[in-house]
């Protein structure tokens, strides 16, 4: 059985035909942003990201401008 990457992992959860809501979970630290930053960049629309509190959100914010740039 191989092994796919999470990169992988995402793209193929994006560029099938599914419609509605998409969720990933078990993923812990930066993981989360990369996660959210490889689907930033596979999909051409806002994306919506919520964090159970200001101090997650903040934390999020300045891992994806790590992954996505300023």
């Amino acid at each position: 059985m191989a092994f796919l990457s999470l990169d992988d992992k995402i793209s193929r959860l994006l560029t099938h035909e599914w419609r509605g809501e998409k969720r990933i979970s078990g993923l812990q630290g930066s993981a989360k942003a990369y996660a959210v930053s490889a689907a930033a960049r596979h999909l051409d629309c806002p994306l919506v990201v919520l964090a159970p509190t200001v101090k997650e959100a903040e934390r999020l914010f300045l891992d994806l401008a790590f992954f996505l740039g300023e």
